[in-house]
């Protein structure tokens, strides 16, 4: 079971120093990944921990030059809150300065206010997210053919650089019925968020039985909290239900590097 570490790029004291010295000690500590999350413009305390955000991809290109190994997770992006070419421009950018270490997560979004603030469609956003990751794997791929599709489409464009893996790996996030299905038809990867064991094996049986055959990884995020014995019987229990990730999260900056470090030497050492 691979283990993301979920950055505080975003709550109450959340700084540029802080998330480059959690990311070195997440390197340092041998973890896989990290992840970082999205907002724009919500509505004062609705809720207050997305008032303050730093720009998950732009975090992630920076990180990038300051760290070597760890896989770089947009854990999600709310894509239909921005064009979706400039993301894809901005995704592949990052994975080529990476060295091919991006994977894009996207999600649907659920705050209606939010798009309302940023002038994007709230109410056919299901329909948007499959459009979007359409046209992503057409971009990703390098076909010089048209695309068209019920909300995006061109007759003539060209899109390069290409992925460094010959293609992106897309994550889906959610827990929706809707969600399970997009990663299942389109992701190389499914996240639940803040659910537990039970219901993501529900999500994940539903993810198989849509799969159709296709190979998509099913993972987890989740917030880490209590004691080392806590946190390591947890973790087990992820393993045990099939988990192939687990981006876990210890919460805002404050106290955040301490945890870690408490994470790295009394449960890291003892996961089975």
């Amino acid at each position: 079971m691979k283990l993301y570490l979920a950055i505080p790029n975003f709550g109450p004291g959340s700084t540029v120093e802080a998330m480059l010295e959690i990311a070195r000690e997440a390197e340092s500590l041998g973890l896989d990944g990290i992840g970082t999350t999205d907002h724009l413009l919500v509505p004062a305390g609705q809720p207050h921990r997305y008032e303050r955000v730093y720009d998950p991809l732009t975090v992630l290109g920076w990180l990038a030059g300051q760290t070597e190994r760890l896989q770089l997770i947009t854990s999600v992006i709310v894509v239909l809150m921005r064009n979706p070419v400039a993301v894809a421009k901005e995704a592949v950018t990052i994975d080529q300065l990476s060295g091919g270490r991006l994977i894009l997560g996207l999600g649907a979004g659920w705050h209606e206010q939010e798009f309302a603030n940023v002038h994007a469609d709230f109410s056919r956003r299901g329909k948007r997210l499959d459009d979007v990751l359409r046209l992503y794997r057409h971009l990703f791929s390098g076909s010089r053919e048209p695309f068209e599709s019920e909300f995006y489409g061109y007759e003539d464009g060209v899109f390069e650089p290409l992925p460094v893996r010959g293609d992106l790996p897309i994550l889906v996030g959610g827990n929706s019925d809707a969600a399970v299905r997009r990663a299942a038809r389109y992701a190389d990867v499914y996240e639940s968020t803040a659910i537990g064991v039970e219901e993501w094996s529900g999500r994940t049986e539903l993810l198989r039985s849509e799969a159709g055959g296709r190979t998509v990884e099913s993972g987890a995020r989740i917030g880490l909290a209590g004691e080392p014995a806590e946190m390591i019987s947890e973790l087990q229990r992820w393993r045990e239900a099939g988990a192939e990730h687990v981006m876990f999260s210890f919460g805002f900056t404050e106290g955040f590097l301490g945890k870690l470090r408490l994470f790295g030497r009394e449960v890291l050492p003892n996961l089975a």
